[in-house]
């Protein structure tokens, strides 16, 4: 009697262990399939969240590139422009410079020219002179 009440008690035990894990098994399988649902959802969302902020950060990207690529054009414009200034100033330094050289040459060249002008109205003058003076001794 001992071993029947011994078996049945270990019938009912191994019943309620039996019945337990299939208990947690549906509570682990439910936990399990909802969590990888959840999960799931969450990397859906997620991928989505990231795929709308890329959309959005290519659209500014491309709108400051162009905004970037006029703004670079209008520099090297202007840089241009720049240089071009003051090539134009230095080349009309230049000239000026070039001008103003002319200028004392030809004083220069004038001012040679009327003192040989003098010094050859002077030589003659002395020839004139040492010929009346020649003259004056004969």
């Amino acid at each position: 009697a001992a071993k029947k009440k011994w078996a049945g008690a270990n019938a009912i035990l191994h019943n309620a262990l039996v019945s337990q894990n299939l208990k947690a098994k549906r509570v682990l399988g439910t936990f399990l399939h909802t969590s990888t649902t959840a999960m799931l959802k969450s990397i859906v969302a997620s991928w989505l969240c990231i795929t709308r902020r890329e959309k959005t950060e290519k659209a500014v990207h491309q709108d400051y590139k162009d905004k970037l690529e006029r703004m670079q054009k209008h520099l090297a414009r202007c840089r241009k422009d720049q240089l071009t200034q003051v090539r134009n100033l230095f080349m009309r330094k230049c000239a000026a410079g070039l001008f103003q050289l002319k200028r004392e040459l030809f004083d220069v060249w004038r001012a040679e020219v009327e003192e040989s002008k003098i010094d050859k109205d002077i030589f003659h003058e002395a020839k004139k002179v040492e010929l009346k003076l020649a003259a004056l001794k004969e």
